[in-house]
């Protein structure tokens, strides 16, 4: 299921019913949870769409959104693997998350914002300490069109893709979808 947040300010943008994570996103027809990882682009429920799947921790991100951004996908995949657990507080983790990538936050520097430092600091602290392999990067063919995910692929590279096109299909609601009749909750 997903859950609606009422405002959603990042990096000076200011978005209202958002939802958040986890989504659930099929990918070649198998359904998979995701967490949103680009506050300013956007998906709808049904949208389909060709996409590049990368290794989170792979020394070629060409093909994501922020190729120089390794440390902070790291981070989101950290996140990533908190925020599907039982009970977790959803709305501070994908604000993190979304922070994470809009502000680069690579270190403890960073400017503290309102409401997620906590998940952010156990990101820094925590990335290089899990196991990166399954985790992929779900981009857009066309560079933000779509928003960007991160998954856990139940077998790491199975669903690789080298340049053809991979269909994805959002099940559950788009963050900056706002709630409508033909939501399907997962």
């Amino acid at each position: 299921p997903s859950d609606i947040v009422n405002r959603v300010t990042i990096d000076g943008v200011t978005k209202n019913n958002v939802y958040i994570g986890p989504y659930t996103l099929s990918l070649n027809g198998a359904n998979t949870a995701a967490m949103c990882i680009d506050f300013f682009d956007g998906s709808n429920v049904g949208d389909t769409w060709s996409a590049y799947v990368t290794q989170v921790g792979s020394s070629n991100l060409s093909n994501t959104y922020h190729p120089s951004d390794g440390q902070e996908y790291e981070e989101d995949a950290y996140l990533f693997s908190q925020i599907i657990k039982p009970g977790a507080d959803r709305t501070g983790l994908q604000e993190a998350a979304w922070d994470i990538m809009a502000y680069g936050i690579t270190n403890s520097s960073y400017k503290y914002l309102i409401g997620d430092n906590t998940y952010i600091d156990a990101a820094l602290a925590n990335y290089n300490k899990i196991n990166l392999s399954g985790f992929e990067i779900i981009s857009d063919t066309v560079a933000g069109c779509e928003q960007e995910f991160i998954v856990c692929a139940p077998e790491p590279g199975s669903m690789m893709l080298l340049g053809a096109g991979l269909l994805i299909a959002l099940g559950v609601a788009a963050w900056q979808r706002r709630k409508t009749s033909a939501l399907v909750a997962a």
